[in-house]
C-alpha cells in the first residue's frame, strides 16, 4: 500500500477566517449515497444525491479533538415533472 500524498489546502475556520494547512488524502472504503426526495407544490419530484469525489484529512482539529476533514463533492439532481409541465 502506498503512502498517502500530502498537500496543502485552504481551510475556512468557524470564525470566518481562512488559513492554509497540511492535509493528506484519505481513501473511502465504504459509502452509502441515498437520494433525498422533495415533493414540490407543482407536482414535481426532485431527487438529489451528494457524491464525494475526494476526502482530505487536515492537520487541524475541532474543539472536541476530532480531525477536520475537507471533502470535494458534487450533486446528482433528477426531476420527475408532471406531463402538464413538460415541454411538448
Amino acid at each position: 500500500m502506498s503512502k498517502p500524498m500530502a498537500t496543502k489546502v485552504k481551510l475556512l475556520l468557524p470564525d470566518g477566517t481562512a488559513k492554509e494547512v497540511d492535509a493528506v488524502e484519505v481513501t473511502v472504503v465504504k459509502c452509502e449515497e441515498p437520494w433525498s426526495r422533495y415533493e414540490l407544490d407543482d407536482g414535481s419530484v426532485v431527487r438529489v444525491k451528494p457524491v464525494v469525489a475526494k476526502v482530505l484529512r487536515t492537520s487541524e482539529f475541532d474543539n472536541n479533538g476530532n480531525p477536520i476533514y475537507q471533502a470535494t463533492t458534487g450533486n446528482f439532481v433528477f426531476v420527475d415533472a408532471p406531463e402538464s409541465l413538460k415541454k411538448k
